[in-house]
């Protein structure tokens, strides 16, 4: 599909939508392209929320994806601050909250996901969006202490800044044996857990939130399942992210967790001759015949943009190798990268670290599956090509030093 005379639509102002009718357009879409969605600001980049702008060394303009004057170049309109309410399969349209119906050729959703609130805790913080980053850079000015509720990236990367540049004593309540444990696996996250205590994190590792409670002012009492009870000017919950699906219920689009899709991001099962795609993570792909885990990470989106938008552009969708999990986090100076997948039923077949370096080697009947570096840039680089070309252990431990290297 080249575009020519015909209008893609899509809906979602993130990473994931706004590089697909990137690369839709530099690789070929010659019709017209409209980028919608709820976000008043041009796109932007997630990653940076929880540090350079949490923290305030870039301004909100160094997160964007893109100026002004480059969607006009691209010929692409963008209409901001108007969502998507409605999708008719039959008639090829999206109606948007403020009434404007568009007609589409081709759709892309790609309305990302909503971080997951604390229930019923009025000036209970969450970080998801470059509002929420401002709002709680805002609160954070005075603020004595800190609770980081959550086991993931969001929850470790805000606890990690704010200890770095404020003077307030943080709390980061998670469950297992320290921060990330379900993505990284125990011994990372017990590593993880000594370099957050070593930079004066105070880590409840092992424990869960049982309440919050609204105090005097801006003040909270977090109450832990271990009877700890802990008092806080701000609380952040980073408790996981749900799809924005909810305005495609009825549509006639195959939901089940995220919106179902086949290799190359086609829509299962949505009867229409319009293609409709979904990416990021909203979006859930499979391979070759299977699901695969719905990913909310930056890597996987921009793998799924370029897919898409190479097929809209110019009919290929590029590399038809299964995609390589790969994340990464930056926590107190160090890159915490995630090569493959980390699945903690696997074999440990190699762990060794240092204060500031890391690295465990994960392994099933032989066969390296994945592998957690932090520290370690160019041996990470070595292991990512070796787990992409599913080396077996043997040749993976006999490339990796005894000890840690940079």
């Amino acid at each position: 599909m080249s575009g020519g005379g015909k209008h893609l639509v899509v809906v979602g102002t993130g990473v994931a939508g706004f590089r697909t009718a990137q690369v839709a357009r530099q690789s070929g879409w010659v019709g017209d392209i409209t980028i919608v969605g709820d976000q008043h600001h041009l796109p932007y980049d997630l990653p940076p929320l929880s540090k350079q702008v949490l923290q305030g060394i870039w301004d909100s303009s160094r997160s964007a994806l893109v100026t002004a004057d480059e969607l006009a170049a691209l010929c692409i309109e963008y209409i901001a601050a108007d969502p998507a309410e409605r999708l008719g399969i039959a008639a090829g349209t999206v109606v948007l909250r403020s009434g404007l119906r568009l007609t589409y050729d081709a759709l892309v959703i790609a309305t990302g996901a909503s971080a997951t609130s604390w229930p019923g805790a009025e000036g209970v913080h969450t970080l998801r969006t470059l509002d929420d980053a401002e709002r709680l850079r805002d609160h954070l000015a005075g603020a004595r202490d800190v609770v980081v509720i959550g086991s993931g990236f969001v929850a470790a990367e805000v606890a990690a800044t704010v200890s770095s540049a404020w003077s307030a004593t943080v709390h980061l309540v998670c469950r297992g044996d320290g921060p990330c444990h379900r993505s990284i696996g125990a011994p990372a996250a017990r590593w993880l857990r000594t370099v957050h205590e070593a930079n004066g994190v105070v880590v409840h590792a092992g424990c869960s939130a049982q309440s919050v409670e609204k105090l005097d002012g801006l003040r909270h009492e977090v109450t832990l399942d271990d009877g700890t009870r802990i008092e806080a000017d701000v609380v952040v919950a980073g408790l996981g992210a749900a799809p924005n699906i909810g305005w495609l219920r009825g549509s006639g689009v195959p939901i089940d967790g995220g919106i179902l899709t086949d290799d190359v991001g086609t829509v299962l099962g949505a009867a229409t001759d319009r293609p409709i795609y979904a990416v990021g993570d909203c979006a859930q792909w499979q391979w070759q015949g299977r699901r695969e885990p719905r990913g909310q990470h930056w890597t996987r989106a921009t793998e799924q943009a370029r897919a898409v938008g190479g097929l809209l552009g110019s009919g290929e969708a590029g590399d038809e190798k299964k995609p390589l999990p790969y994340v990464w986090s930056d926590q107190f100076g160090a890159k915490l990268q995630i090569i493959g997948d980390i699945d903690q039923r696997d074999d440990v077949a190699r762990v060794t670290s240092t204060a500031t370096t890391f690295l465990s080697v994960h392994a099933k009947d032989g066969v390296v599956m994945g592998v957690v570096v932090a520290g370690q840039p160019r041996l990470a680089i070595q292991l990512r090509r070796m787990v992409r070309e599913a080396a077996d252990l043997k040749t993976v431990l006999d490339a990796v030093p005894p000890v840690p290297t940079a």
